[in-house]
């Protein structure tokens, strides 16, 4: 497996820091899945989560959409 980065570097969030962010919330959230976003992430992190989700060019198709396409690839193999 490639990791999180390969994964999902292809979102098209129209700005490469929306997708960075996205990376590293997933990243941070990987790492105690259970837990809510307060247990996951110090403040600043997690005022900048609230961010990410609240911005308008940040859409559920979005951020699946690299996850599907990769997912396809491997299946395809």
């Amino acid at each position: 497996m490639k990791g999180f980065k390969h994964e999902l570097s292809g979102a098209a969030l129209g700005d490469a820091r929306l997708t960075q962010r996205f990376i590293s919330l997933v990243e941070q959230l990987a790492v105690n899945p259970d837990a809510s976003l307060p247990e996951s992430l110090p403040p600043a992190d997690l005022e900048a989560a609230y961010r990410f989700v609240n911005n308008e060019k940040v859409t559920v198709d979005a951020l699946l959409a690299p996850h599907a396409a990769e997912t396809a690839t491997r299946c395809a193999a």
